[in-house]
């Protein structure tokens, strides 16, 4: 029996819900990536390296929620008229959970200096490091809908089962991004926080 997935944006209908459920779903197998999230999830450590850990983190996931966009040619200003790749669509806005670590935060916005505060009429992308905040996480990505996001990513370090599921069933046509899947739930969180 197939699983219709009732979203007008997925034409395809899928024989399991499981299948339906990961067909969005991309897991990050940069080497880097999953060593970085590996580190951070032992903890201990000076405060300084967690830090650095945790820039790493928001960098790689930003770089791999982008690494498709498409590029066009423009003048770089040189006296040759040379072309040089850009993005064709501009740089995406970038949101945060509330209460995103700092570290975290820097390390996305290092990737996409240019990112503007606003979501209207641009990719949105929502960054989590989190692996409890599926709920909270559909809920940003509303606000970033209605504030007139032309597409919204979500893209978080590391998410369990049921914090994809929430994601997914409120939001079937939002790709997503993960560097591990992690089985233990945890705490809600709420609130979207704007990235400059």
């Amino acid at each position: 029996m197939r699983f219709d997935t009732g979203c007008p944006c997925c034409r395809d209908d899928f024989y399991d819900y499981e299948e339906w459920l990961m067909s969005r779903v991309s897991v990050i197998e940069h080497p880097l990536a999953q060593h970085t999230l590996t580190l951070s999830r032992r903890g201990g450590g000076e405060p300084d390296y967690k830090r650095r850990l945790m820039r790493a983190l928001g960098a790689m996931l930003c770089c791999e929620a982008t690494r498709d966009l498409e590029l066009r040619a423009v003048e770089t200003g040189s006296a040759s008229g040379a072309l040089a790749p850009a993005l064709a669509e501009g740089e995406p806005a970038l949101a945060f959970l509330a209460g995103a670590d700092p570290e975290f935060i820097e390390g996305a916005r290092s990737v996409c200096p240019s990112a503007p505060a606003e979501a209207a009429n641009r990719l949105a992308i929502l960054l989590d490091a989190s692996p409890d905040h599926g709920h909270a996480a559909a809920a940003a990505i509303q606000q970033l809908k209605v504030s007139g996001a032309k597409r919204v990513r979500y893209a978080c370090a590391l998410a369990a089962p049921e914090d994809i599921e929430a994601v997914r069933l409120a939001h079937p046509e939002v790709d997503v991004f993960v560097i591990a899947m992690d089985a233990e739930p945890g705490e809600q969180s709420g609130g979207v926080c704007a990235g400059a």
